[in-house]
């Protein structure tokens, strides 16, 4: 008998243009593997996401996208809380509220800040601020996406 020969067909070679086109995360099969399928819908909820899937006040994505340009005139007493705020940033808010409280009770004629209120100014300022999403009790995740409507943490179960 005589041994007969197996056609395998050529392997295609990867030329240097094609190493240098962008990968499209569109030519992957869709994933039947549980931790592979959420990965891929959590990649296509990033590429598609905008800032009103999670976020409902009007004014706030008006802030968001139309930030400040102008550098307001700051009176002494919020540079020197807005300094201290950030020589302090590295510690916990009671550190900042103890320290205005010595401060305040030194110079009682021009007290510093809250920390609300100066967290309030580097808000303004800086235009970035604190965006509050519901997250799991045990930080496992946050709801928004796919996750957007469980009553219930998928990792943990708490509610």
């Amino acid at each position: 008998m005589e041994p007969q020969e197996h056609h395998i067909p050529p392997v295609p070679l990867i030329t240097p243009v094609q190493l240098r086109q962008p990968l499209s995360y569109n030519t992957f099969p869709c994933a039947f593997l549980k931790n592979l399928a959420l990965s891929q819908d959590m990649i296509a909820n990033i590429r598609n996401a905008q800032l009103e899937d999670d976020i409902d006040n009007a004014a706030l994505l008006y802030q968001l996208r139309n930030p400040s340009r102008d550098v307001p005139e700051l009176d002494e007493q919020t540079q020197i809380s807005l300094e201290l705020f950030s020589a302090l940033a590295a510690h916990p808010k009671s550190a900042y509220e103890e320290a205005c409280h010595i401060f305040n009770k030194t110079c009682p004629d021009s007290p510093l800040h809250s920390y609300w209120v100066v967290k309030s100014h580097l808000e303004k300022l800086s235009g970035v601020m604190q965006i509050k999403m519901d997250m799991c009790p045990n930080s496992c995740l946050a709801f928004t996406s796919p996750f957007a409507n469980l009553q219930q943490c998928p990792e943990c179960a708490e509610p």
